[in-house]
Formats: structure tokens, C-alpha cells, sequence
């Protein structure tokens, strides 16, 4: 669902990232739908937080 993909980018694309509970709820929805896993090969973490970086942002949003 192209939805899912949209919000999953967008919340990701931020400087402080979603925490751990909210990424596996996420990552769970992410792999429901075919076609999700570069944007769990692109996430990022750190201290907890997952996020995605500004240009994969981009990108991933490119290439919907």
C-alpha cells in the first residue's frame, strides 16, 4: 500500500528518529507489503531512535 510507504518515509525522516516500540510496529506494517524492504535497508539508528537519512529520504520518496 502506497500509504504505508508514504508515512513510514516520513516519519523516519526526522533528526530524532521514532523510537524502538514505534520502529517494530512500523518494520511490522513495512513487511505486510512487497516492495518496503529498501526503506528497512535504508534505516539508520541510534541511541534508540530509528531514522532515515535526509538524502535516502529523498530517494526512497523518488522512487514511489
Amino acid at each position: 500500500m502506497k500509504n504505508i510507504r508514504t508515512l513510514a518515509i516520513l516519519l523516519l525522516d526526522d533528526e530524532h528518529g521514532i523510537n524502538e516500540a514505534a520502529f517494530q510496529e512500523l518494520q511490522a506494517s513495512l513487511t505486510l507489503e512487497p516492495g518496503n524492504e529498501d526503506i528497512l535497508n535504508a534505516v539508520k539508528a541510534q541511541d534508540g531512535r530509528y531514522y532515515l537519512g535526509e538524502d535516502d529520504a529523498q530517494d526512497l520518496l523518488a522512487v514511489e
